[in-house]
């Protein structure tokens, strides 16, 4: 039923005078008793069809009556039953229609009510955009009120939402604001809930002892109020938190309280869970057997409570962990957890999980010696695996489980098939971990994929209340719905690539995998691709006429130690770098010698040692290479490879830099999608500037770009704003951002790029990597983030490719991104990219005789450029920039 037009949810921005009744679910207003009465009893009793049918003929009926009142209540109603089913779009038409007869009524507390819901759908639907803008109307309306503590629940709100999204900064201002008048109204349950927030934003922070003030706050409140739910909260955040500072024991401590609080309220599940986090602490110390034993009981519980996901999950752990223990003994009794796990997971339904039973009896079968019963294993893991890639995650902790574990049986098996010497094989399954990620990306995020996940997370919340209220025939029937939604989902996503060769072939070990790479390779170019499994770093090399390989042993967590070190040496070293070092060079020759066995000997010593470790080892394969394309794994994402030395004799070092030009390449795939193909004429610049107004020199550099090229259209401060730039780019060939770039490298959606706000045209100036992967930039041959790490994406710690910025804009269409790994300083950039660009305006020039410069040599000939110049022959100043994709 469509009654009215949506109407404009930021209406109550414009409402003076509202108080504030809240957005919970009421079921006592002036509407008929009896038709409350009848609909209390529908939604209780799950009968949502009825339910809905109910509320649609009475709010039908209203309106012909023209009760317009009842009529809002009554689609108000309709709105938040349809939010708790899952059907978010039909929940917002709905509340549209609501406010907007609201209005006209003049209820202005069911506007309120409407907007606060509105928000949370909002949050459902993946609009976290849409929601902000809510509470932000709200908030406005709210203090031309004087309604203090609607407002503060507001800020509570929008600071939650904020923190959700990586924006630490206003999330703290905004919740920090909501405290001030929590405590001046006594609140104390709303400031024990504010402060626990703090905590974790604190905690996330690394501000430890502040966060461990804020959680303390908390225990003390909802010790005095008996809260002994929330509590138990706050004593698992504090457990985490005292994890993070090396303090296991204390950690133990309160987990142990936050067990006993799950059994003073008979929170069964709750204590359940409790033991295995209080197992997996105690493993994590090294005490097994008492991690063992803890683990017992929490599986003794689960199947007591027949909770068959827990007790897969804690046979999983047990064989898990007896296989790390190791011995013959143990690796029988893991066997027998991991068939449980296998059997649970199975006849539940539960396919997330199967992948890692499958890995781990794979991991039994290789340590004894049966190679062909482990490569089955592993294959059965990997096919799992891959149906998961296109499945929506039925929860929290699955999605984790995908996320963070997905690359093991790739490893294992690549590092199988290098010990049987079948490189080709282990290099195709190498490439197709990377393109899974890759597939997922590109299908991921579409308006159609977010709406079969709302669909599925309201299912599992419908499931797990049923089997709370223990009513099995119900859970039964809304499980066979949400595997039809994974069964529609999985044919909408087969249809995606039916309809996308590119796509279907990222699903494919790719036998051919040595052609597709070496049509990217000439005679002077060398591919390199690492990989870490257990203490080996393995190293494919590819030629235009050969493939082999290296294994060098080695501790990864040493390793990623000394990238770590070397950047933090880079940074360190800088802050004594001074300003007038140009001056001081001229006027003391023996300066820079002193300087640099201070400061840059360090640098030097360490970035050799990486050389030895990640270059060397190619030997004769280096022999007349000119050219590196590097294919990097987990921490040596971060790695600025132009800064490895070769070697160091006296005060002259040798960077790498100086001998090879390097590409940098997330994947071989990546190499398809970037097209191919120099910088052509007619040059069309768009160069965006100082978007917030904050990096002057910024502006400068983007300023600049008019004495290179004369047509360059030049955006800066207000100008720059996210709508002007999003219709403008697809029709340029060189896009250059001189802005802010913000990075989590926890969770790539909170990343963007800082552009100017246009909220009349719904852009709030962040740039996201999901709006990014949207953007049509088949014409654009370069992408220039002149920003702050704009290279550095998520470091996925078991060993996925850093899907950063630069990916996204590789996705997009655009052949070359160049982008940077640290912080860059801004006279040292704005130099590096004018003699870039002034490179590549220089190449156009010349006469179709002569080989033209390609974007890469011009980046390794600007970066010699300030290697040599001594003002900024540091590596920090020429060091962190990265080329991506395509390199003619």
């Amino acid at each position: 039923m469509r009654v009215l037009n949506r109407v404009n949810l930021l209406c109550a921005a414009l409402l003076a005078g509202i108080a504030y009744l809240g957005a919970v679910f009421c079921l006592a207003q002036d509407t008929s008793p009896s038709v409350l009465d009848q609909f209390k009893t529908h939604y209780l009793n799950g009968e949502y069809d009825q339910a809905e049918a109910l509320l649609k003929q009475t709010a039908d009926e209203s309106l012909k009556n023209g009760n317009q009142k009842d009529a809002s209540d009554l689609l108000y109603r309709l709105g938040f039953l349809y939010d708790r089913v899952g059907k978010f779009d039909q929940a917002m038409g709905a509340y549209g229609d609501s406010q907007q007869l609201a209005r006209i009524v003049g209820d202005q507390s069911l506007v309120v009510k409407v907007a606060f819901n509105s928000a949370a759908t909002s949050l459902s639907l993946g609009d976290a955009k849409r929601a902000l803008a809510i509470y932000q109307g709200l908030l406005e309306a709210f203090e031309a009120a004087g309604a203090e503590e609607a407002k503060a629940r507001c800020l509570q709100n929008r600071g939650a939402v904020l923190m959700q999204q990586g924006e630490l900064s206003p999330a703290y201002k905004d919740l920090t604001e909501a405290l001030k008048i929590y405590e001046s109204k006594n609140s104390q349950g709303r400031i024990a809930e504010t402060v626990t927030n703090l905590g974790i934003l604190l905690t996330r922070e690394g501000l430890y002892d502040q966060a461990k003030d804020q959680f303390e706050r908390a225990a003390a409140i909802f010790t005095a109020s008996s809260d002994q739910r929330s509590l138990a909260t706050v004593l698992i955040n504090q457990a985490e938190l005292a994890q993070k500072q090396g303090d296991a024991a204390t950690a133990l401590q309160l987990l142990d309280k936050a067990l006993q609080a799950k059994k003073a309220t008979q929170d069964r599940m709750g204590e359940a869970a409790a033991l295995q986090v209080i197992a997996q602490t105690l493993y994590s110390q090294g005490e097994h057997q008492k991690a063992l034993d803890t683990l017992g009981q929490s599986l003794a519980l689960r199947v007591e409570l027949k909770d068959v996901l827990g007790e897969g999950s804690c046979h999983l752990l047990m064989g898990e962990w007896l296989f790390r223990i190791g011995g013959a003994e143990n690796f029988q009794k893991a066997e027998v957890h991991l068939s449980r796990a296998y059997d649970a997971f199975k006849n539940a339904g539960y396919k997330q999980y199967l992948q890692r039973v499958l890995y781990w009896q794979g991991r039994i079968s290789d340590a004894r010696g049966n190679v062909e019963q482990a490569e089955k294993k592993f294959n059965e893991a990997i096919t799992e695996l891959e149906s998961l890639t296109y499945r929506l995650p039925d929860d929290v902790q699955a999605t984790k489980v995908v996320s963070t574990e997905r690359s093991e049986p790739y490893e294992a098996l690549v590092s199988l098939l290098i010990r049987q010497n079948r490189l080709p094989e282990a290099l195709a399954y190498l490439d197709r971990s990377r393109d899974q990620n890759l597939a997922k990306d590109l299908i991921g995020g579409t308006s159609e994929e977010i709406s079969y996940q709302s669909r599925i997370a309201a299912l599992r919340e419908r499931i797990e209340q049923a089997k709370s209220e223990k009513d099995t025939k119900l859970a039964e029937m809304l499980a066979k719905e949400a595997e039809g939604v994974q069964d529609a989902y999985a044919k909408h996503v087969e249809d995606l690539f039916r309809s996308n060769p590119q796509l279907y072939a990222l699903t494919q070990v790719n036998p051919d995998v040595l052609n597709r790479i070496r049509k990217h390779l000439d005679a002077q170019s060398l591919m390199i691709q690492y990989l870490f499994y257990e203490d080996n770093l393995f190293l494919f090399a590819v030629t235009s006429d050969k493939l082999d390989y290296r294994t060098v042993k080695i501790d990864k967590k040493n390793l990623e130690s000394r990238i770590t070190y070397l950047r933090d040496l880079l940074r360190i070293s800088f802050r004594f770098y001074p300003a007038s070092v140009q001056s001081r060079i001229e006027g003391d020759p023996k300066w820079k010698s002193s300087y640099q066995e201070t400061f840059l000997m360090p640098i030097a010593q360490v970035g050799n040692r990486l050389y030895g470790e990640l270059i060397a080892p190619l030997g004769d394969l280096l022999a007349g290479k000119t050219r590196l394309v590097v294919i990097p794994n987990q921490g040596l994402h971060y790695l600025p490879f132009a800064a490895l030395v070769i070697s160091q004799e006296g005060d002259r070092t040798r960077y790498l830099v100086e001998d090879y030009e390097i590409l940098k390449q997330g994947s071989l795939t990546l190499l398809d999608f970037a097209r191919g193909g120099a910088v052509e004429e007619p040059v069309n610049v768009l160069a965006i500037g100082n978007a917030d107004g904050t990096l002057p020199n910024a502006q400068e550099e983007a300023e600049r770009l008019k004495t290179v090229f004369a047509t360059a259209n030049v955006l800066l401060r207000d100008q720059a704003a996210e709508d002007v730039f999003k219709g403008l780019c697809s029709e340029k060939t060189i896009l250059h951002l001189a802005t802010h770039a913000f990075l989590d490298p926890g969770d790539l959606d909170k990343c963007y790029i800082k552009l100017f706000p246009a909220w009349d045209k719904g852009e709030d100036g962040c740039l996201w990597r999901r709006e990014v992967l949207d953007l049509t930039l088949d014409k654009v041959s370069l992408v220039t983030l002149s920003a702050c790490e704009t290279g550095i994406g998520e470091h996925r710690l078991q060993g996925d490719e850093v899907y950063g910025m630069e990916q996204s804009f590789v996705k997009a269409g655009a052949e070359t991104v160049i982008s940077t790994l640290w912080p860059v300083e801004d006279k040292a950039t704005g130099l590096f990219m004018q003699t870039f660009y002034e490179n590549l305006v220089k190449s156009l020039a010349e006469s179709q005789g002569e080989r033209r410069m390609s974007k890469l040599t011009s980046l390794r000939k600007a970066q010699l450029t300030l290697l040599n110049d001594p003002q900024y022959f540091h590596p920090y100043f020429w060091a962190p920039f990265v080329m991506t994709g395509e390199a003619e």
